[in-house]
């Protein structure tokens, strides 16, 4: 009976035609999670991230945080006192950012090509609020770029894509603790003699959970409750302090 289920099984399969795929993909990539959870503990964490592709091409992966507004100021010493004088307001720049690659950049692509493209920090996009001119633009982004990278949201390192045997390949990302939260989008770029071939993209999520995620909701989606719950939470640890010192 069994020999008889496998003949028919070849003869269906030999009857079958052959399947050709219309476009044989080059790359195939994914995040190990695509969920993190920020405790009160929480001091940062790794993810991996995973795939195979041609070994004859480059691969690069940029993850990029949810867009933010934020305000660079430029400081000037003035009377011995270092204060704030022009500032520009960057509308649409992702709050992280962070690019692995498998080879240095020079040999993946040009930098036009990096710049056609939107990747790296200083080529991301973004809009300013007000007049300014592109040399005032360009100084300014480079000091919220510096920022960033202080901070350890932006990074860039090279060769840090190993291939762990042929065409699979792996690679880590570091979130610190103040990675802020929200949609992250991981884009798997394949590259190869300096041109973009495939791109793939992969989802991340930076969520809090525990006490933390009922107070920040409560603080975004209630906060004139929020406002009242602090105020009488600070009473009561003054009045518990003040008998508590009475006592003693």
């Amino acid at each position: 009976m069994m020999r008889a289920v496998q003949i028919f099984l070849v003869a269906a399969l030999g009857c079958m035609p052959a399947i050709t795929p219309s476009h044989a993909q080059s790359l195939a990539a994914d995040l190990a999670t695509h969920v993190i959870d920020i405790t009160s503990g929480f001091s940062g964490t790794e993810i991996l991230l995973f795939g195979s592709a041609e070994e004859d091409g480059h691969v690069l992966v940029a993850i990029s945080g949810p867009k933010e507004e934020i305000v660079v100021r430029k400081k000037r010493r003035i009377g011995g006192i270092w204060i704030n004088r022009e500032s520009i307001v960057f509308r649409g720049v992702p709050s992280f950012y962070a690019v692995n690659t498998s080879v240095p950049l020079v040999e993946m692509a040009s930098r036009e090509t990096l710049k056609e493209l939107g990747i790296l920090p200083a080529n991301l996009p973004y809009s300013v609020e007000g007049e300014f001119s592109q040399a005032e633009q360009h100084d300014f982004f480079a000091g919220l770029i510096r920022n960033k990278e202080v901070a350890l949201l932006y990074r860039v390192t090279e060769g840090t894509i190993s291939y762990v045997r042929k065409g699979l390949f792996r690679t880590t990302f570091r979130f610190p603790a103040n990675a802020p939260t929200g949609t992250y989008t991981a884009n798997i770029h394949f590259f190869r003699n300096g041109e973009l071939l495939e791109t793939q993209s992969s989802p991340l999520f930076i969520n809090k959970s525990g006490i933390e995620r009922i107070v920040f909701e409560l603080a975004h989606q209630q906060p004139a409750i929020y406002g009242i719950v602090a105020i009488l939470l600070a009473v009561a640890g003054g009045w518990i302090a003040a008998a508590v010192f009475r006592r003693t």
